[in-house]
């Protein structure tokens, strides 16, 4: 596999914020190649509270604080863990870098059913991969 040699920086807007507010950001970003390594970890996301959906319903749902530590990435698990729906991303407090640890409050969830999710429903796993990063 190729290195990082002569990878110019590539200029990015990067879109925060959540329900109440988006601020962008722009700021310079180099693509880089990790090594992944073959022994993972399973993280639960958790429903913090009550959540009423309906099906075809995009929505937001605060988890249980998960912490995904510094130099990892996160993979989604492809089995459904919920029987009212699937998880489509997680979402971290402010920029996840993968060089930062990150601290995921919520995430994006698909009903396929209608129904009520509770809290300390399991609502999806990750699976969580430590990395080298290969500047």
């Amino acid at each position: 596999m190729p290195g990082n040699e002569n990878v110019l920086p590539v200029p990015i807007q990067l879109v925060l914020g959540g329900m109440d507010h988006i601020e962008r950001e722009n700021v310079s970003a180099v693509p880089y190649y990790f090594t992944i390594s073959t022994e993972g970890k399973w993280e639960m996301l958790i429903s913090a509270g009550d959540v009423e959906v309906k099906k075809g319903d995009v929505i937001q749902i605060p988890i249980k604080k998960t912490v995904v530590y510094e130099n990892t990435v996160s993979l989604p698990c492809a089995f459904c863990h919920h029987a009212l729906g699937t998880v489509l991303k997680v979402q971290s407090e402010g920029v996840a870098l993968v060089e930062s640890e990150r601290n995921i409050s919520s995430i994006v969830f698909l009903p396929i059913l209608d129904g009520m999710i509770e809290k300390d429903d399991l609502l999806g796993v990750i699976n969580v991969f430590p990395i080298i990063v290969n500047r």
